[in-house]
């Protein structure tokens, strides 16, 4: 009977709820890292701001800052390198490989990289690597190729990011031309980008002709034969506005350096944070993001970030059990799910309807009980029971001989 278990041992496993609770929440929630760059009205890097000063809010809701740093961080880092016949255009594919190059001796040590090339196919030149000499002779061994499927070779970056063991990640398109090979649209590139977690930095190395054209173009361009494509100039653009990253477009040898120069130097200058998002419930898997700073300041970060796989499955599955939650069982009454307490059992001294379940899936103390397991780990059973051996970490020694000691 409930009136015969002690107070103090009520509260007590009604505190393992909440434990349970947050330890499994903090498996499941992935850490998300942002890289932020702050500059003043003039457009200079500013450095020295502690976390104080920095707000992140996801889908309009404040988060926690769990991790800070102004420190260069090494990171992930993808090269994606358009060897196509236009290259070949005043010998541009051998100062695209000096930019490349540069791009990987840039990097802090620790990095990882990998190299892809693509003309009217995608070629996984280096995979996943630490070793930076491994990317640079991939790089130069890169010849001239046929057309263009820039849309396929940035899926295929992304994809490979899911390799990536560093938090930070960015990838660097050098491109000089139109998509007219690509497999998958540009919809697509763009809904994945928007989801991942990369920054996309671009560089558009066309001839003076085409990047004439392409600047007092629309989004689609003709071609001489008639056809409307993407216009190149715009799509590496919204590739790098969506990654919270720039885009450059470098009209001459010089400027081409530079750009090479502004990305290293904003990838290693950026602050890094991270959160944990307390929101798992969003429809769409797209979390909007928003990143501010206490002062006039001008702040740089992706929009937003996409969920998982696995965690829109999870959370698909959590709304479908909130939906589909049987009948209780005459007397037992449930309380509003969005109370600031978890529900209770009423008129059973209080306890936390989700308890029990949490405990043990044989000693609950209904069907409808039972429904609101959420698969965190049982503890250890005491044999021919079915129940709790004991819960040593709050100090309550004695084993339920059982399930009639256990409150109903």
């Amino acid at each position: 009977m409930l009136s015969e278990i002690p107070y103090r041992m009520s509260r007590l496993l009604i505190a393992l709820v909440f434990v349970l609770a947050q330890d499994t929440l903090r498996v499941k929630v992935s850490l998300v890292t942002v890289g932020v760059r702050v500059t003043d009205s003039r457009g200079r890097d500013v450095r020295g701001l502690k976390v104080d000063r920095f707000s992140v809010f996801d889908d309009g809701v404040p988060q926690k800052i769990e991790f800070f740093s102004e420190i260069e961080q090494p990171i992930t880092l993808g090269i994606i390198f358009d060897h196509s016949d236009s290259m070949k255009y005043n010998d541009k594919i051998q100062r695209a490989k000096e930019a490349a190059l540069t791009l990987v001796r840039s990097t802090r040590e620790g990095s990882e990289f990998f190299y892809i090339a693509f003309d009217d196919q995608v070629k996984v030149l280096a995979d996943f690597t630490t070793d930076p000499l491994q990317v640079e002779s991939a790089i130069q061994k890169t010849k001239l190729g046929g057309g263009t499927s820039l849309y396929d070779a940035v899926l295929k970056g992304v994809e490979l990011t899911k390799k990536a063991k560093l938090p930070r990640q960015a990838l660097v398109i050098i491109s000089d031309g139109t998509d007219q090979h690509s497999r998958r649209r540009l919809a697509d590139v763009l809904k994945t980008v928007r989801e991942s977690k990369m920054q996309v930095y671009t560089i558009g190395y066309f001839s003076g002709n085409e990047e004439a054209l392409f600047r007092r173009s629309g989004s689609r361009v003709e071609l001489i034969d008639g056809s409307l494509v993407d216009n190149p100039r715009v799509v590496l653009q919204k590739l790098a506005r969506e990654s919270g990253a720039e885009s450059f477009f470098p009209r001459s040898d010089k400027e081409l350096a530079r750009a090479v120069q502004e990305i290293g130097s904003d990838l290693r200058t950026q602050y890094t944070l991270a959160f944990y998002p307390t929101s798992l419930d969003s429809e769409t898997g797209y979390h909007e993001l928003r990143v501010t700073v206490r002062g006039r300041y001008d702040v740089r970060a992706r929009p937003g970030y996409g969920a998982d796989r696995e965690t829109r499955t999870r959370n698909q599955t959590r709304r479908l059990r909130r939906r589909k939650s049987p009948p209780l069982e005459e007397g037992w009454t449930r309380h509003q799910e969005n109370a600031a307490e978890p529900p209770l059992w009423s008129g059973r001294g209080g306890h936390s309807r989700k308890l029990f379940p949490r405990l043990t899936t044989v000693c609950a103390a209904s069907e409808a009980a039972r429904h609101f397991l959420t698969g965190a780990a049982t503890p250890p059973l005491e044999e021919g029971t079915g129940c709790p051996k004991k819960l040593s970490r709050f100090r309550i020694e004695q084993p339920y001989k059982s399930c009639d000691n256990l409150p109903h």
